[in-house]
């Protein structure tokens, strides 16, 4: 028997706080597994610098 291994689909954009903070969770972590393509991680980096951020002036 052959064994596939398939990802579940995840949400593209979140409706409530803790679906936010689960997408966060993912991004991270296919971050940290190579699973993005340097220039995606270019193209995001205005994005996420903009949202670390608001973060910090959120909770300094």
């Amino acid at each position: 028997m052959k064994r596939v291994l398939v990802e579940a689909p995840r949400p593209t954009a979140g409706g409530t706080n803790r679906d936010w903070a689960q997408q966060l969770a993912n991004l991270a972590d296919d971050l940290d597994r190579g699973c993005i393509y340097d220039r995606e991680v270019e193209a995001m980096m205005p994005a996420m610098t903009a949202l670390v951020a608001a973060f910090n002036r959120r909770y300094r």
